[in-house]
């Protein structure tokens, strides 16, 4: 599961299916007003969002790789276990 100590604080879904991307996330990876994000879900309850046209280095998995790992942590110490023991209970990526 993802470390509850680096949990951010939750933002509440509108009626419309908006949500707010907290401003410290937004600026941890240079999403600003106007840019395009896609969203791909990755397990149940999880979404993942990148920007469209995000500059080299800046996905999920290069970041992961980096010494520097911002993400360090935040599945436990390994995050493909992580999703096997997500994919073990009956979810399946498509």
């Amino acid at each position: 599961m993802v470390n509850a100590a680096k949990r951010p604080k939750p933002t509440r879904v509108s009626r419309n299916g908006q949500i707010v991307l907290p401003a410290e996330a937004r600026r941890a990876v240079g999403i600003a007003a106007g840019d395009l994000v896609t969203s791909t879900p990755v397990a149940p309850g999880a979404v993942l969002v990148e920007k469209v046209g995000a500059r080299p280095g800046t996905h999920l998995r290069d970041l992961y790789e980096r010494a520097d790992n911002p993400l360090e942590g935040i599945w436990g110490p390994d995050p493909d276990a992580w999703l096997d023991e997500l994919r073990s209970h009956g979810w399946e990526r498509s």
